[in-house]
């Protein structure tokens, strides 16, 4: 699925917590064979592990407009829109709805949001998609040159595996040194 998600826009955005160091960095991107938006956090420069994964925006939508979150919710309820475990994920996601004016903070609280007018983002995003733009994915080839440098690290341990084996096999079919008659054990012998 998300090799048919087109970037349709790349920005930047704060953290939470007003405290927190460095932005963060997101995508939104259109996924050509529906035409639904996702979103994903792809860099955090003030440190912190998160997953750069798609979030599908309709299933974004579907939890932030239950009638529990409608009264205001902390991140941890879209916890379960990813796969890879992460306490960063959900909270630099709600940051980035949030630069979107997809979400608002509640009240003025850091951590609970409330659901703004998605409508607006919604249509922005849409007629972004519709001009055909397509931004390189850096996360991509990120992803590619890492798999590559994997690869090729996998392929130098198998031959230096064969290597050792082989040496292994070599010295075990020679004799050991201590076996060998020397000029003293013959003279000895005689």
């Amino acid at each position: 699925m998300t090799n048919s998600i087109r970037i349709i826009k790349k920005a930047e955005c704060p953290k939470l917590l007003s405290t927190a160091t460095g932005p963060l960095t997101y995508h939104v991107g259109c996924d050509d064979s529906d035409d639904s938006l996702h979103l994903r956090v792809t860099g955090n420069l003030g440190g912190g592990f998160f997953s750069n994964e798609w979030i599908a925006f309709p299933e974004i939508l579907k939890r932030i407009q239950l009638p529990v979150a409608q009264k205001g919710f902390k991140a941890h309820l879209l916890k379960d829109l990813y796969v890879a475990l992460g306490a960063n994920n959900h909270g630099f996601l709600v940051a980035a709805m949030r630069s979107e004016g997809i979400v608002k903070p509640l009240k003025d609280t850091s951590l609970s949001s409330v659901s703004a007018d998605p409508d607006g983002f919604v249509y922005a995003m849409k007629e972004l998609a519709d001009t055909g733009v397509d931004l390189f994915d850096d996360v991509a080839e990120a992803n590619r040159i890492r798999d590559e440098k994997r690869a090729a690290l996998i392929e130098q341990l198998k031959k230096n595996s064969k290597t050792t084996q082989a040496d292994s096999s070599k010295s075990e079919s020679e004799p050991p040194a201590s076996s060998k008659p020397t000029k003293a054990s013959k003279s000895k012998s005689s």
